[in-house]
């Protein structure tokens, strides 16, 4: 292995625990997260996603940064994970295997945050991380194949 790959290892590696830090801040700690004294669970599909939409869509509302910020954070916030896992653990290249370890991921989210009320349970915050996750992943598989089509053609030359 090259210096240039071992320092490439490691800023990989760096990189991947602070945005997995970042993560658990956000999700446990974070303003968000507020605490509500009570336990909030949402079981029904959609239907905060449906409540932030409407709320959105809907002319007399002056202030939109709660849904915004609500939908946007829980989409974005695993993309990321798409590129870290199948990079740093090359067993997650497996869709399937990538796909099962993010859904336990989110799923433990999201029973910290009911059992600490540090959030609530809301099957559409599962929702959003998982297709932010999916997203990530399908990009970063597009992109390892362009990657690996320049190798195989600078490696042809």
């Amino acid at each position: 292995m090259s210096t240039k790959d071992k320092i490439n290892k490691v800023i990989l590696w760096t990189s991947f625990i602070i945005y997995f830090l970042l993560v658990l801040y956000v999700t446990l700690f974070g303003s968000r997260a507020s605490g509500f004294n009570f336990r909030m669970v949402n079981l029904i599909p959609f239907k905060t996603i449906k409540l932030y939409l409407k709320w959105l869509f809907d002319n007399n509302r002056a202030n939109n940064y709660i849904p915004i910020v609500n939908l946007g954070v829980n989409f974005i916030l695993l993309m990321p994970m798409g590129y870290y896992l199948p990079e740093v653990f090359r067993i997650f290249k497996n869709f399937f295997l990538y796909t099962a370890v993010c859904a336990l991921f989110v799923g433990f989210i999201e029973l910290i945050q009911y059992f600490t009320l540090r959030g609530s349970f809301d099957v559409d915050d599962f929702i959003l991380n998982m297709m932010g996750a999916l997203i990530g992943y399908v990009l970063w598989a597009v992109f390892y194949v362009i990657r690996k089509r320049k190798t195989q053609e600078s490696e042809s030359d």
